[in-house]
């Protein structure tokens, strides 16, 4: 199963479970919020189906997971309306989960909805717009979709900075790059990236979420594009971001070191790259699981 994603610009030091099986998210969307609410309007037991239809998921069992988030949204109509954010989050579980379940064409159908329900509540400005839009694009790219996928991405990233003056649109930008990396567009590709490190490193840096992943994915490009001098400098700067966040165990860690090693033998320094490859372990000797970067997710299905 794929590692969902989670912060979407923020303080990294904040964490939290919710609704959406992210973290770091903002009151309007926090489980415990919602949890409250929930109480107020007797949706106890909608709030419990939820959190089982994601145990389900986050568990392997997307199959599982889908009637329960079909029985969530029943009640959500109930309450709720159909027009509602808490309704849009639900949405969003189901689509994730039936993409997962291999239910594409139901998939693309919830996603839609889901983003026209987010429009019309929170905005495509919201800082979590670009976890949906990260995921459905995806889905998009892999039905042979690219040109629309683009577009919803341009207008995220237009409405990101108009909402928040570019703080979160740094996140949008990332995600975009992503995309056309997965479509092999190398020029677009490089500036995204470019413009998403410089918003980062103007509204938090090392703080915020996504810049040990930006560093990363504007190294990889770089270093494909014949560019491993300066792939390399990234590279070195998000190895002790990596260290002080995943610590020296984590296959997080060893991803940047994997990297690092491939730029300096492109550069004929065998020896070091050699130092960099003995993959960080746990006392078992195997690597930790590595749970992801931040709201961009996994690398994409093939």
């Amino acid at each position: 199963m794929r590692q969902k994603p989670v912060e979407a610009g923020g303080d990294s030091s904040v964490k939290q479970p919710s609704l959406l099986g992210c973290e770091a998210l903002p009151p309007a969307w926090d489980f415990s919020a919602a949890a409250a609410r929930a109480a107020e309007t007797n949706m106890d037991q909608v709030v419990a189906l939820l959190q089982r239809a994601i145990f389900a998921h986050q568990s392997g069992r997307p199959a599982e997971a889908v009637p329960l988030l079909r029985d969530c949204l029943a009640g959500m109509d109930e309450r709720l309306g159909r027009k509602h954010i808490y309704t849009a989050i639900v949405l969003f579980q189901l689509a994730l989960a039936l993409d997962d379940a291999g239910q594409e064409d139901e998939a693309e159908r919830v996603y839609r909805e889901c983003l026209a329900v987010g429009r019309a509540t929170a905005g495509l400005g919201h800082p979590k717009a670009c976890v949906l839009m990260h995921s459905f694009t995806d889905l998009l790219r892999r039905r042979g979709k690219a040109a629309e996928a683009e577009a919803l991405y341009k207008e995220l990233i237009e409405a990101q900075h108009a909402r928040s003056g570019g703080r979160f649109a740094a996140d949008a930008l990332l995600g975009y790059g992503i995309l056309l990396s997965w479509l092999d567009w190398p020029a677009d590709e490089l500036t995204a990236y470019r413009e998403a490190l410089a918003l980062f490193r103007r509204t938090g840096g090392p703080r915020r979420q996504n810049f040990l992943r930006c560093l990363n994915e504007l190294a990889e490009a770089l270093r494909h594009r014949g560019q491993p001098a300066e792939a390399e400098a990234l590279l070195v700067e998000a190895l002790p971001l990596a260290r002080k966040r995943f610590g020296d165990r984590h296959a997080g860690t060893a991803v940047v070191l994997n990297n690092l090693a491939g730029v300096r033998l492109d550069q004929g320094r065998l020896p070091v790259s050699r130092r960099c490859w003995r993959r960080p372990a746990t006392s078992s000797g195997r690597p930790r699981r590595f749970r992801g970067w931040g709201c961009c997710g996994p690398p994409p299905r093939r």
